[in-house]
């Protein structure tokens, strides 16, 4: 071998082992989400210094502006955590803003050991300082430019005699209003104030806004994402609400504000802020130590004016500071113009190629037709012989044949449609959007294959009337394999599309119940610490004192509360039913009385009650809160004057009858009730959603969705139907049936009881605030309470001091031991011991069942100091 061969393989090599060098890995953490505005500035800065370093860049978005509490906070960590585990370890973490740094700092050993981090956009300048103390840490302050943007404003106005300054409620917020009040110290020569959304609501604050006058007033907008009720708005939103309320000037500290409703300042640029991390980091992963580069404490920004303001202000261009960019300044003609000039011709040369192409293909087509007409005879002959609706068409998309079936479907003759284009005979849209839907001609020419509609398409005919309609569009060919046009084949389905639509509905509002009813569990476990708590609270205090009447209001809106709970678990059938016959007709009246108090005078109620059976085993509660919800509803609808008619007559199920039902209902008697209203009405689009939860037309802040979803729940629990129809402006009909009874109605008795005792109560519940609840409170009654967190445990107390427990209070759905099994262990130490059954969440059956087997009794979480006292007093006092 040659020293010239050898050499050049010495270089081959060389090259191969230095571009071997493995790719240099980074992570970024952002503390807002992807659409936050300046977002993607940062990550755009950090891009432009490492593209050509070739550094892999992964980016993390926290959401924090608008989620920030520790359960977002934990499931970031948790995602973030399981994706490191399994990625490829990154040579440097970057991060951008507050709440961005604070979470590596807090995760640090656990997420990020060893690695060196780089941090921008800090707005609390102490922290970020505090980092030169951390070796592997440093960044830039996001230092922001207060005094020199007041005096951009003051400069620009100079009548101006106040600037009024806003923050926003977060770490963010508190962080800019700490620095531009350092900033101010020893300010002179104009009125600063400054207000913080942690005390205000946005439309608290409206007002303020509504007092500003200019030339007087200028704000200085810091940021407002956030009120004091932890409300959000975004950017955009900010700006245009304060210019809607405040006819004055807005001075904004960073780039996004000035273009977007901000008259200007010297703002922050965000991609400066990330270039100026990425370059600290590219020293950093070349061998540079953190510990010696200091954090960056200044920014580099820059004076920036809108023009569209300049001029709706009046503002002489003479005042604006030599460079200051300027946005939206108007251009010349020209200017405007120059970067469509060039497109032009371009254009036109295309233009001019694309005219040749069509020259050729109108050549083409005029072969294509005289094919067609040579086939036009067997394409009749097929189209006539098959059974389903059959649209054929031309090549492009007019209708060249038709067989009956598809005359019939869209009231087109065949002769009228000759011709036509398809889309105006063949007219579809979608079922749920009602808009337009793709017509299947173009498709099948574009691709040459056999396409299906939609699964929900509709056709409209001629006459407006619609079907729903199912099945498929094909090429025709000729014997070279082109396509001359397509065929459409399709047939009615509209009676089996509306029982599969029944159906999936009802699967739906299943689905949605379950998550209803756990939802309602848990709600009903904590509400039952806060009534416990302010009950116990209203007891120490005088009745005339404040602090009384807050404890009552904590009880009538943790009660409002628990109503809210009862229709989630009305809606999901997970609420116990407290069923005794009772006459339907006793129900109607009470209702109608306590509606008629709650209604507009102009709104009249007839009721015809010409039912003869009128006892139903009912929960009495849930059918007068099923008539108050669809006489609410009836309300709602009426505009003015209008009427609501309530009638009730008996019916009788056949067989058949209950077979058809969606409902599980088995036939025999029922009572119908007719509810009707000449209100509004309601469209097919909305009709077909109205027994889904949280679905509703009201305007925010007036209904929740739950109404109609509870009535919904509650009659298909009492083994009835339920069916609405309803016209746009002539209002709504319920029919509601439910299965009659032939017992005789009960009277109950009210069980005297005693509001306090004595004796020893076990409580066993995994939630410790029902724990801790039930504890003071029987205690305060004069119990003495042991309370435990779990079965496993209960039975070890139990077993050492049964002799002593006089009862135990039991909660149903607990983990490691559930409260079923826990009861089945109980009487097995003591066959005699005495148990109540709590629940936020409970099942008609599992009660029943366990009241079978011993249970004493059973209380529904929340529950009321008296309804506790009376059910562990009636308890005690059993044999």
């Amino acid at each position: 071998m040659t020293w010239s061969k050898f050499m050049a393989l010495f270089l081959i090599f060389l090259n191969l082992y230095i571009y071997a060098e493995p790719q240099k890995r980074a992570l970024l953490i952002l503390s807002y989400h992807p659409e936050f505005s300046t977002s993607y500035d940062v990550v755009n800065g950090v891009k432009e210094i490492f593209a050509p370093e070739k550094i892999l860049l992964d980016v993390e978005f926290m959401d924090s502006k608008r989620f920030f509490d520790q359960k977002n906070l934990q499931i970031f960590k948790q995602s973030l955590s399981y994706k490191l585990s399994r990625l490829k370890p990154y040579d440097i973490i970057l991060s951008s803003d507050d709440n961005a740094l604070q979470f590596i700092v807090d995760n640090y050993d656990e997420l990020f050991a060893n690695k060196p981090v780089v941090f921008s956009g800090v707005n609390n300048r102490d922290f970020a300082l505090s980092m030169n103390k951390v070796p592997l840490i440093t960044g830039v302050i996001e230092a922001i430019s207060v005094r020199e943007t007041i005096d951009l404003a003051r400069q620009l106005q100079p009548a101006t005699k106040r600037i009024i300054t806003l923050a926003e409620n977060s770490k963010s917020g508190e962080a800019n209003l700490k620095s531009y009040r350092k900033a101010i110290e020893n300010y002179e020569g104009i009125e600063l104030v400054d207000y913080s959304l942690k005390n205000y609501t946005f439309a608290e604050f409206q007002p303020i806004l509504n007092s500003l006058k200019y030339p007087n007033d200028t704000i200085l907008l810091l940021s407002a994402y956030k009120d004091k009720n932890g409300s959000f708005k975004t950017m955009e939103e900010v700006i245009s609400w304060l210019n809607s309320n405040a006819e004055i000037p807005i001075y904004h500290l960073w780039k996004h504000g000035p273009g977007n409703g901000a008259l200007g300042g010297k703002v922050v640029h965000h991609s400066d802020q990330g270039k100026a991390a990425a370059k600290m980091a590219l020293r950093i992963l070349k061998g540079e130590s953190p510990k010696n580069i200091p954090v960056l404490s200044e920014s580099p920004n820059r004076l920036v004016v809108d023009w569209n303001y300049i001029t709706k202000f009046n503002i002489p261009t003479y005042r604006i500071p030599s460079q200051t960019s300027i946005l939206n300044f108007p251009t010349s003609i020209y200017q405007q113009h120059k970067d469509k000039i060039i497109p032009v011709f371009i254009l036109i040369f295309f233009l001019s190629i694309l005219n040749v192409f069509l020259l050729r293909n109108i050549q083409k087509r005029k072969q294509a037709e005289e094919r067609l007409r040579e086939n036009e005879e067997n394409l009749s002959i097929t189209l006539n012989s098959i059974g389903d609706a059959v649209i054929a068409t031309d090549a492009e998309g007019k209708i060249t044949k038709m067989n009956p079936v598809a005359e019939n479907l869209t009231g087109w003759s065949a002769v009228e449609a000759q011709g036509q284009d398809l889309e105006t005979v063949f007219e579809i849209i979608d079922t749920h959007s009602r808009n337009k839907a793709d017509n299947p001609f173009s498709k099948v020419m574009t691709n040459g294959l056999i396409v299906g509609l939609a699964n929900h398409t509709v056709l409209i005919s001629k006459d407006r009337s619609e079907r729903q309609i199912a099945d498929s569009g094909a090429p025709i060919k000729n014997k070279n394999g082109e396509i001359i046009g397509i065929v459409l084949v399709f047939r009615d389905v509209t009676d089996e599309y509306e029982l599969q639509e029944q159906l999936i509905q009802s699967q739906k509002i299943e689905a949605i119940g379950q998550l209803a009813g756990g939802v309602a569990h848990d709600f009903n476990n904590m509400l039952v610490g806060i009534l416990a708590s302010a009950e116990m609270l209203a007891l120490e205090l005088a009745e005339d004192s404040d602090k009384f009447e807050l404890c009552n209001i904590i009880i009538n809106t943790s009660l409002r509360a628990a109503d809210l709970t009862s229709q989630l678990l009305t809606f999901s059938r997970k609420g116990t039913l407290h069923l005794s016959v009772v006459d339907f007709h006793e129900v109607v009246e009470q209702s109608v009385a306590m509606l008629s108090r709650s209604i507009d005078k102009q709104i009249k109620i007839h009721m015809e009650l010409r039912a003869t059976q009128t006892m139903v085993y009912a929960d009495m509660g849930q059918l007068k809160s099923v008539l108050l919800n669809l006489g609410i509803n009836a309300r709602d609808a009426i505009d003015g004057k209008g009427d609501i008619f309530i009638g009730t007559s008996n019916t009788v199920l056949s067989e058949s009858d209950s077979r058809e039902s969606l409902f599980d209902i088995a036939p025999g008697e029922f009572i119908k009730l007719i509810f009707k209203d000449t209100g509004t009405g309601m469209s097919e689009k909305v009709l077909s959603r109205i027994f889904e939860p949280f679905y509703t037309t009201k305007e925010p802040g007036k209904g929740t969705g739950l109404g109609l979803s509870a009535v919904f729940g509650s009659i298909n629990r009492h083994r009835g139907t339920i069916h609405v129809r309803s016209e746009v402006n002539k209002g709504t009909e319920f029919e509601i049936l439910l299965p009659i009874t032939f017992d005789k109605k009960i009277e109950k008795n009210e069980e005297q009881y005693s509001p306090s005792g004595s004796g020893k109560i076990l409580v066993i519940d995994d939630e410790k605030v029902v724990r801790v609840s039930l504890e003071k409170l029987i205690g305060e009654l004069g119990y003495e309470v042991i309370a435990v967190e779990d079965g496993v445990m209960a039975l070890g107390v139990y077993q050492e001091n049964y002799s002593e427990i006089d009862l135990v209070l039991l909660d149903l759905i607990m983990p490691n031991m559930n409260g079923k099994e826990c009861f089945q262990k109980l009487k097995k130490i003591n066959p005699d011991v005495k148990v109540i059954i709590l629940s936020g969440y409970p099942k008609d059956i599992a009660i029943k069942d366990l009241k079978d087997k011993g249970v004493v009794n059973f209380i529904q979480k929340p529950f009321r100091r008296d309804e506790i006292a009376k059910i562990i007093s009636s308890a005690l006092c059993r044999p």
